[in-house]
């Protein structure tokens, strides 16, 4: 399987953006990262970027967590990436 079809292949299972083609769909997760997954609390952002010629596909995870200290309620968010899968090009 070459770069582009899993790059498609990727994007035909996260694209929850109905006016985005698949195309569009992975030149954004490029650009800038798209949000495939959103909750009140959390996000998910698909991103990839190329090194070389690698291709790098990642998710990074944004909660939103709260904690009372001293009394107050107080927000904060924590990120975690995680990395699905690399292609070379």
């Amino acid at each position: 399987m070459n770069a582009k079809m899993q790059m498609l292949g990727y994007a035909k299972l996260h694209n929850n953006n109905t006016t985005l083609t698949d195309e569009e769909f992975v030149g954004q997760m490029v650009t800038d990262g798209i949000v495939i997954n959103r909750t009140p609390l959390t996000k998910t952002i698909a991103r990839a970027h190329r090194d070389g010629k690698v291709i790098t596909v990642t998710e990074t995870k944004v909660v939103q967590v709260s904690d009372v200290i001293n009394g107050k309620l107080e927000y904060h968010t924590t990120e975690t990436t995680q990395e699905i899968f690399r292609v070379e090009i």
